[in-house]
């Protein structure tokens, strides 16, 4: 279960980042979307009544989706051993990227991973910047490098 502090680091970082709209929108990729950048799942569709929902079913969803990507970085071989030994903001950085980019898309950073296997956290911030990713996003990607760096 994820600690409560660093829900509410993760829950103002995505607030921040993605907004919060209890109003369904497309994101940058064309996809439905709402909440705290809620990716839509046919099974949502049903608890959506005239394009809107409940600040109570974004709350759900956001925890939802949140436990989905601490899971994915806890159980996972290729991250759970750096992962958990991570300082609440490093955490939240990467909780972040993952939440952005999904658990795949996060495993492409592969020198990435490296350096926050070592522990390497000069590393880890430049790597971060060295992606598609920080250039799509360079203000988010700029913060989290930063944050990496600082812990």
């Amino acid at each position: 279960m994820i600690d409560a502090k660093l829900l509410s680091a993760l829950q103002g970082q995505l607030i921040f980042d993605e907004g919060r709209r209890n109003k369904q929108y497309k994101d940058v990729l064309g996809n439905d979307t709402i909440g705290i950048g809620h990716l839509v799942r046919p099974q949502d569709r049903e608890l959506i009544k005239d394009g809107m929902v409940s600040d109570d079913q974004i709350n759900k969803w956001f925890v939802e989706d949140i436990q989905e990507v601490y899971d994915s970085l806890t159980k996972s071989l290729l991250t759970a051993k750096w992962f958990t030994n991570l300082s609440i903001k490093r955490k939240a950085v990467i909780m972040g990227m993952v939440f952005n980019l999904g658990f795949p898309g996060f495993c492409r950073f592969i020198k990435l991973i490296a350096a926050l296997n070592n522990g390497n956290f000069k590393n880890a911030s430049i790597e971060i910047l060295n992606s598609e990713a920080a250039r799509t996003l360079p203000v988010r990607y700029r913060r989290y490098s930063d944050d990496m760096l600082m812990g």
